[in-house]
């Protein structure tokens, strides 16, 4: 796999969730997937991310925002790491933050994402 092929499979799982689109980021995903959200919560096998996808779009939750910033590819260890800002709606309120998500890969699909979170807003307090 090399660095384009690494990105653009990113790309559509995030275009996954900006749509709502089970199948696109189901594809994407190694039947071995193992997914840990920055909340904590880990998915692990496609059958449990299926799980979590259907509950997210019942619940009427949605991304209204996911932005890869910057992005960092290693393509002999076929890792990769993806800065993003990132806004969504969920539990009744609009969420926003920026965070990267540690991308590792098998020769045709994702194999792990571990995500990680930073506060949207930033600040200076020695300045």
């Amino acid at each position: 796999m090399n660095r384009d092929e690494m990105g653009r499979l990113f790309q559509s799982y995030v275009n996954g969730w900006k749509k709502s689109d089970k199948q696109l980021i189901l594809s994407t995903c190694d039947a071995s997937c193992e997914i840990v959200e920055c909340y904590g919560s880990v998915y692990k096998g496609t059958k449990q991310i299926e799980t979590w996808i259907d509950a997210w779009i019942n619940r009427k939750y949605r991304v209204k925002q996911w932005a890869i910033i910057n992005q960092y590819v290693d393509t002999v260890s076929l890792t990769a790491v993806f800065e993003w800002s990132f806004k969504c709606y969920s539990e009744n309120k609009d969420h926003h933050f920026n965070g990267c998500s540690i991308v590792q890969y098998n020769r045709r699909s994702i194999q792990c994402i571990r995500e990680y979170r930073m506060e949207a807003v930033h600040y200076y307090p020695y300045q």
